[in-house]
């Protein structure tokens, strides 16, 4: 399971999580994910967006983790305020055999932990 974190990171803070990331690097968002208890298989960098004077303003992420642990990437609870968390999109074009989705089931179970944490922190889908 993939999924894209976006972060903003302002010249005051130090770590925070939209992650459309402004300069951040790889170990940063890793080192995050493993302080909240999230296995990664991989953080990449998936874009970044510069602007004209050439520095780098956001970065997109790309983390893969297994399907078991999607339920704790999508909680709102792990990232801070303004962190924005998708779900990756494959290429539909791309035929790689690794180019698939969990089935249903598993998102199911996952989506459903992801809500019974919702209801237990406070924090709702429209936090998010």
């Amino acid at each position: 399971m993939a999924a894209v974190l976006n972060e903003i990171l302002d010249t005051n803070k130090s770590l925070a999580n939209k992650l459309t990331v402004k300069y951040c690097f790889n170990f940063i968002i890793e080192k995050h994910c493993e302080n909240r208890g999230i296995n990664l298989i991989s953080c990449n960098l998936a874009s970044k967006l510069v602007e004209n004077d050439d520095d780098i303003k956001y970065s997109s992420f790309r983390l893969c983790v297994p399907a078991e642990e999607y339920g704790k990437v999508m909680t709102a609870s792990n990232w801070p305020a303004s962190v924005v968390v998708r779900e990756w999109i494959f290429n539909k074009d791309n035929t790689n055999s690794s180019n698939t989705l969990p089935n249903a089931t598993t998102n199911a179970s996952a989506m459903k932990d992801v809500n019974n944490t919702e209801e237990n922190s406070g924090v709702s889908k429209s936090d998010i």
